[in-house]
């Protein structure tokens, strides 16, 4: 993959909420970016890009990882977001690692962490 990211955060804090926004903005909203808790993997193409997104809640083996998420290895980039990627964080390393924490309740803490740059504290 070219860019993975993994959203952090407990139940209902907002990491779908945050994968919709994400990725409506980036694929123009011509996809229904829907919650990939059910379907596990959600695959959007743009031109010669592919956009996973993905949910490891219940994530059993990095076997089933592999082949969900080797899927479109025939596109020139490829582009993984991944709800629960704490689970993945002893196989994989991930470009941004975004936890979503409860500040209050109606807003949140975000901290952004990356191979590049330590930490990026945003208040949502």
């Amino acid at each position: 993959f070219n860019t993975i990211i993994f959203l952090v955060g407990d139940f209902g804090i907002g990491k779908t909420f945050f994968s919709k926004g994400l990725l409506g903005n980036i694929l123009d909203y011509n996809y229904n970016i829907s919650s990939s808790s059910f379907t596990k993997v959600n695959v959007f193409f743009l031109n010669d890009i592919c956009f996973h997104h993905s949910d490891f809640y219940d994530f059993v083996s990095f076997e089933e990882v592999d082949a969900k998420l080797f899927s479109c290895l025939d596109k020139k980039k490829k582009f993984l977001l991944v709800e629960w990627g704490e689970k993945l964080l002893q196989k994989i390393t991930p470009d941004l690692c975004i936890y979503i924490f409860l500040y209050t309740f109606t807003s949140r803490i975000v901290f952004i962490k990356s191979k590049h740059v330590d930490v990026l504290k945003l208040f949502l």
